[in-house]
This record gives C-alpha cells, structure tokens and sequence, in this order.
C-alpha cells in the first residue's frame, strides 16, 4: 500500500511539473489582449525567467531588464498610452509589438500603437544616454503616433547607439518646426558615434524630417520602407545625413515635400566635419523640387556620394544640386525632367557606343556617351550623333 501511494504521490509530483512547464511556455506564446490582460507586458529576461509588469507603464518593464542584462518586453495588440518618454539605454533590450498594420492602412492587420497623453518637448521613444555608448537594442513591429502635437522633437531617437535595430516601425505624425521634428534621428554627442545601425522595412510619414543620420553616425543601413508625406519647412526632407560618414540605403520610397522650403528627397549635408562615401542602391525619389541636394560648408566635405540603379522623379524643380567639393558617382541612374549639377558631370570614356550585349540594355533616345577620342555623342533614336567639332 505505502509502494502504491509512493508510485501515486511520484507520478502526481511529474503531472505538476508537467503542467507548470507547459503553464511557463504558454506564458511566452500567448495572446495578450487589453481586455483579460489589462495591458500585461509579458517579459523575459536572457536567462529565460519570466515575470509580468502589471498595468500599461513600458518604462517599468524596461527599468526591470535593465538589472537582468537585457531581454524582451513584449507589447499587445493596443494602443498604448503614455505620458512621458520611453527611456532604454542597457545592452539588448527588445522591445516588440505584433505589427504595425498595413503601413497606411493600420486596420489591415493587428496593431500595436504607441501614443502620447499630452506632449513634451523630447522624442516618445529615446535609446542611448548622453556621453556613453549603448548596444543592441531593437524596436520591432509597433507604430508610434505624435497625433500631429507641434512640442515633440520627434519619434525615434538613437544616442549613442551600436548595433540597434528599427524593424517594421510606423513612425507617423511628427511636425514640429523649431527645431525640426525627425521622425527616426541617429546621431551621436561626441566621438563614440552612432555605429552599424539597421532600420529596416520602416514607414516614416508626415514628420519635418523623415530619417536623420546626425554627427558622427556612421556605417548605418536603411533597407527598404517608404519615407513620405514630408512636412512643408525649412530644410525639410525625407532623409537628412549630416555630418555623418559611409551610410547605406537600399530600396527605399523616398519623397520630399512639394515645395520651394523643402531641401529634397535626400539631403547631404556637411558643416563641423565631414559626410563621405554615402551609398545609395535602387532608391527611388519623387518630388516637385529638389530630389539630392548635397552641399559642403567651408573646412569640411560632402565626399563622393554614390547612387547605384536609382530613380528620381520631378514635375517642377531640380533632380540634382550638387555643389559638394568631391564628385559624386551616379551609375545607372534614372532622371526624369529637370537635372542640374553644379560642379562636375564626369562621363567614363569608352571605345565604343552602349550596347545591349554589353551593357545589358540597348541604347534610348537622349542617351548620351564619351569615346576614347574624347567626343560626345548623342543617341537620337536611330544612330549616334557626334556633339562636338
């Protein structure tokens, strides 16, 4: 008898581990709503613990896996209110909602929305800390609404920031004008830097400035997304680097605003030190004033910027005002309308006239091309003319 109950008690004991192994488990993978939940954040830390926040403060959960050494604090399909700014400036911190929607139509899927009770003169969200380099963190799958309040500096800000990750964020609604409002703003306070940063399928709109790499913020990659709706101001523009070295981006809309304030689609800027070897691939710019716009200040250099397989698109202004003091490189790049490069257009002499054999397209009308015997030629359709004398 005492045989039995042991075997009893035992397989009782291995039932109970069973069901709070599987409880641990569910409470990683499961649904969170407001309604059953209240806004539960569901957090776990790296080592695989797992706990709650009670009620909708994010900050509380952030301060709590700032003593764990990172780990995931989980949004729910909601909008999230908050009063002040979410502040993360450990290593490896995560912070990820179940989807920003359908970009411009939010409704289309599950949402989690981040939106502001009041405004402040600061961004919603600030990553890094003044004078200190912060690693790792990610924003992930949420759309973070300014509610079109003029006091807010922004949206997004990395400090200071190595590593990071924007995925999949909808920044939406940011407009103020002194100074302007960044919807994403990189940049950095000294000689750290901002470094190897990716923004990744993010949805910018109706912000003073879409996507900002400031001082010192270099090798960052922006990879696809749309930058749109700019905010007629002063200098506006759907992506600003400033100061800021060897950035990317890859297959990214980007529109700057129709009118004469905007400062264009792209915008490169060097004033206190340089903005060198900034790469663009298979961008497309649209715009009804200027589409590139790369200027140089006295003591500093704008380096040669490069576009590869790029478009610009324009119904009214300039495509291109290059008055940078290195040449910039345009490879395959597509003009529509009005061009104009102010310092120098420099074509690669060749031996013989395009061709689709070996250059993978066969020659349009308007094309134009120098030979080896230092001609210009001119494609009208048919055959090549010869420019000059």
């Amino acid at each position: 008898m005492i045989k039995l109950r042991t075997k009893i008690d035992a397989a009782f004991l291995v039932f109970i581990l069973l069901l709070l192994s599987l409880q641990v488990g569910m409470a990683v993978n499961r649904t969170i709503t407001p309604t059953s939940d209240n806004l539960v954040l569901f957090i776990t830390d790296s080592n695989g613990g797992i706990w709650n926040a009670t009620g909708d403060d994010i900050q509380l959960a952030i301060n709590n896996l700032n003593s764990t050494n990172g780990g995931t604090v989980w949004l729910p399909a909601a909008s999230l209110a908050t009063t002040k700014s979410i502040l993360t400036y450990d290593l490896s911190i995560i912070i990820e909602g179940v989807g920003m929607g359908g970009g411009s139509t939010p409704s289309a899927s599950p949402v989690t929305e981040i939106q502001p009770t009041g405004e402040w003169n600061d961004y919603m969200i600030k990553v890094g800390l003044p004078g200190t380099v912060s690693y790792g963190v990610v924003l992930k799958n949420f759309i973070l609404d300014g509610e079109d309040k003029s006091s807010f500096l922004g949206g997004i800000q990395f400090l200071n920031v190595w590593n990071g990750r924007i995925e999949n964020v909808m920044v939406d609604d940011f407009f103020g004008t002194s100074p302007r409002a960044i919807g994403i703003n990189v940049t950095s306070d000294g000689a750290s830097g901002s470094y190897y940063n990716m923004i990744v399928q993010p949805f910018v709109r109706r912000c003073t400035i879409g996507i900002h790499f400031g001082y010192n913020s270099n090798a960052n990659t922006i990879q696809g997304g749309i930058v749109t709706n700019v905010r007629n101001d002063i200098q506006s523009c759907g992506v600003l680097i400033e100061n800021a070295d060897t950035n990317t981006i890859i297959d990214t809309d980007i529109e700057g605003h129709d009118s004469v304030n905007s400062s264009g689609a792209i915008n490169i800027i060097a004033s206190t030190r340089h903005s060198s070897y900034n790469k663009f691939f298979g961008v497309r710019m649209e715009g009804n004033y200027i589409n590139v716009n790369i200027s140089a200040g006295v003591g500093a250099s704008t380096g040669a910027a490069k576009f590869y397989g790029c478009s610009a698109s324009n119904t009214g202004g300039t495509n291109v005002i290059d008055n940078g003091d290195w040449d910039s490189y345009f490879h395959d790049f597509t003009w529509y309308n009005i061009t104009n490069l102010r310092s120098v257009l420099r074509l690669t002499p060749r031996a013989v006239p395009p061709t689709l054999t070996i250059d993978g397209m066969a020659p349009s009308e308007g094309m134009i091309y120098a030979d080896t015997d230092h001609h210009l030629y001119y494609y009208n359709g048919t055959s090549w003319l010869q420019l000059d004398n």
